[in-house]
């Protein structure tokens, strides 16, 4: 089976909706190999690790809102090049449904929104549909050539450009160029499965691809510019994402990769090695701090100069790309069930929020998902026993529902609040309390 993974979609495993929350005191072309001089610092034995006092979180949530604007309500898979995973929307309190749409295969992507609410969203059978935000209906269908019995699993999102341009990351190794009204603009072929592109601050694309390729274009309706392309090494599975000084991380294997974009070629900056491999992207703190998540037992706070300056002992592996939200604030899934949240500066822990659901078949509890935050710090996630959860900032539970099936499809938020996430039953869920 063909693999097109933004969130690495694993061995199904071992989560849950009683919460459980913790509190502290207190994310040219040049196709050259990476440099055998670039510093490649090892996971650390003496940065500062955090601990999950047994209190429940106490007092209101942040005053400032979580997430910040972006030219549309949700333009990329985690909303933006940083990966904040954050709405300034304000979302569901109830399971109220907006609607819900049957896609005809899994729903493994990550829904992401245009300008005029537009949500566009594809289906492991290869089809990219272009859904009205009101009821859930087609505007149009876009085939991109992939499997008719569904074998393809399609975890990517698309990014929509400053002009409105939608690029998707479809089947047979194509990153796709549509226009708003659904027609193919360009297609570009690149080595391995495209991951979910990242538009950075100053415009640019960035891809990459499963054979460790990472390119950066300049990108509009007309043409797909190559400024440059480096090879990081394969088995790359996360996203790039782009710091606020325009650094931009992706990671292979066991290692993350940082990236200095020189105009017309890219250098590597240092190289952080993890205990085990790497199957989600990395996300990037307003500060500059990188938060990955690894298949070692730790999630990782790492400076923008490849410092570890914090780990978060999650003592399980992680599917789950983490939040950085606007205010300083990680958000991290783990597999066994569990959504952390500290300061992405220092690692202090914040609050510690489970869903205590029984596991779909052998595939556990765990949170696949990336949390999405909203306006007022509410939670929403899904997970592998196949359920959609919302939960208040203090723990409180706003909803819990069960799909059937593995719910992996990073959520988005619309600009009215309202939570889109997919569920591998087929169907598009659209949440939106009254």
């Amino acid at each position: 089976m063909t693999r097109l993974i933004s969130h690495h979609r694993p061995a199904r495993t071992a989560v849950g909706v009683a919460v459980v929350a913790a509190l502290a005191a207190g994310c040219g072309s040049s196709s050259t190999k990476p440099s055998a001089s670039a510093p490649h610092p090892s996971a650390p034995t003496t940065a500062s690790v955090s601990t999950v006092p047994p209190a429940a979180p106490t007092g209101t949530a942040p005053g400032s809102a979580a997430g910040t604007t972006a030219a549309t309500p949700w333009p990329a898979g985690l909303h933006d090049s940083r990966h904040s995973s954050a709405s300034t929307a304000v979302g569901p309190t109830t399971a109220a449904l907006r609607w819900t749409r049957k896609l005809g295969a899994p729903v493994a992507a990550g829904p992401v929104v245009g300008t005029d609410g537009t949500i566009y969203e594809s289906a492991n059978n290869g089809i990219l549909h272009a859904l009205d935000p009101a009821t859930g209906a087609d505007k149009w269908t876009y085939n991109g050539g992939g499997s008719s019995d569904n074998g393809e699993d399609l975890s990517t999102s698309p990014a929509i450009l400053t002009d409105g341009t939608v690029v998707w990351p479809g089947p047979n190794s194509t990153l796709d160029a549509l226009s708003p009204a659904g027609k193919l603009l360009w297609r570009q072929k690149l080595a391995g499965s495209v991951l979910s592109p990242a538009v950075g601050m100053s415009g640019k694309l960035y891809v990459a691809d499963s054979q460790g390729d990472v390119a950066a274009y300049h990108a509009t309706a007309a043409a797909a510019q190559p400024l440059w392309k480096t090879n990081i090494g394969k088995t790359s599975f996360g996203s790039p994402a782009v710091g606020p000084d325009g650094t931009v991380y992706a990671t292979s294997g066991r290692d993350l990769v940082a990236l200095a974009d020189n105009g017309t070629k890219a250098t590597v900056k240092w190289r952080f090695t993890a205990g085990a491999d790497v199957e989600v992207s990395a996300s990037v703190a307003p500060d500059g701090t990188v938060i990955l998540g690894t298949n070692d037992p730790y999630e990782y706070g790492i400076s923008a100069a490849g410092k570890v300056v914090w780990r978060y002992p999650r003592k399980v592996f992680s599917y789950s790309t983490p939040a950085a939200t606007a205010d300083g604030l990680a958000y991290f899934g783990d597999n066994d069930g569990y959504v952390d949240v500290v300061r992405a500066a220092s690692g202090q822990v914040v609050g510690r929020y489970n869903g205590t659901t029984k596991p779909l078949s052998g595939n556990g509890i765990g949170v696949w998902t990336a949390p999405l935050v909203d306006a007022h710090h509410d939670v929403y996630f899904g997970t592998a026993s196949g359920h959609i959860v919302g939960l208040a900032y203090n723990g409180t539970k706003l909803f819990d529902v069960a799909t059937g099936a593995v719910v992996a499809s990073y959520p988005a938020m619309t600009a009215d609040g309202t939570l889109v996430v997919g569920s591998d039953n087929g169907t598009l869920y659209a949440f939106h309390s009254p």
